[in-house]
């Protein structure tokens, strides 16, 4: 159940300083959010892989092709945490070195 109103990241972050706060705010906000959704996604997904030995030929190659299709996915999933991941470091890396 979501709530009435429905406000938008950028509505949401409005300060006196319109040129970095703003933009330094947003930023990691968006980087919070993608990571909540990676968080989701590896919560709801399944990643999980079982086999039977008591399979025919042809279960063997149904199984084989399902397995590769499901490594995709986990490689995708993998990247993209870790482009996620760079991006944080990179960031605070930024606003570290920024205050010196």
């Amino acid at each position: 159940l979501l709530p009435y109103e429905q406000s938008s990241l950028l509505e949401l972050i409005k300060t006196e300083n319109k040129v970095i706060l703003n933009k330094v705010i947003t930023v990691y906000a968006a980087l919070c959010c993608e990571s909540k959704k990676l968080k989701y996604e590896v919560n709801s997904a399944v990643f999980y892989y079982s086999t039977d030995s008591s399979m025919v030929e042809g279960d063997c190659q149904i199984q084989m092709g399902r397995f590769v299709s499901f490594l995709q996915e986990l490689s995708c999933f993998v990247t993209r945490c870790y482009e996620v991941v760079v991006n944080v470091v990179h960031q605070l890396a930024v606003l570290y070195t920024s205050n010196k």
